[in-house]
């Protein structure tokens, strides 16, 4: 869907952010109480549209990202701390949304300064992750094989035990390191082969 989204939004990027981000919240929100049968509400909620607003946000951060940076760079803790402390009054203390990816607006606004302050603490010492990793990246590694040895792991009801959580953290990390060296980074080195874009 994203070169689609693109399209649309070089053409009425305004209108068509603001009625996506509109419709999946509607949806977002609604949908845990709808009377639809189990099995579809199930599979709206694996798919794009169920999330989409949370999409759309990123969206929003990456096009104007140069005119809200100043409220990111170097700013990481304070975001953080204001995100503890937006989740210790309206989650632990008052109880009005439940965790992570709540259906309503206070969990909608948990995610969004959530999602605001990962993106702030990157921008806060940017340079750590050069000194430490020495420009190798693992995070789409990372992202992309997390949830496949999670439900694994839950599969084989590997959950009752710390040290399953470790050894399904490691093995994340091998694999995450495994697509870089042998996926990744061979296929972002194409990039400037001249008879690779000569092939398209």
């Amino acid at each position: 869907l994203v070169p689609l989204l693109y399209f649309l939004t070089r053409k009425l990027w305004n209108w068509i952010l603001i009625t996506l981000a509109a419709c999946s919240f509607l949806i977002f929100t609604s949908l845990p109480h709808s009377s639809l049968p189990v099995v579809y509400t199930k599979l709206f909620e694996v798919s794009i549209f169920y999330y989409l607003l949370h999409f759309m946000v990123g969206v929003f951060l990456y096009l104007y990202f140069n005119k809200i940076k100043k409220f990111l760079q170097n700013k990481g803790l304070i975001w953080l701390g204001g995100y503890i402390l937006f989740y210790l009054i309206f989650d632990k203390h008052f109880g009005l949304y439940n965790d992570l990816y709540s259906p309503n607006l206070l969990g909608v606004v948990a995610d969004i300064i959530l999602g605001i302050t990962i993106l702030s603490l990157a921008y806060t010492k940017p340079n750590l992750s050069l000194r430490i990793l020495k420009g190798n990246d693992y995070s789409y590694g990372v992202y992309v094989i997390h949830m496949v040895v999670a439900n694994v792991m839950v599969e084989l009801s590997l959950t009752k035990s710390f040290w399953f959580l470790i050894a399904g953290l490691i093995t994340v990390f091998i694999m995450a390191f495994l697509s870089w060296k042998f996926v990744e980074k061979p296929a972002l080195a194409l990039k400037n082969k001249s008879y690779f874009l000569k092939a398209w």
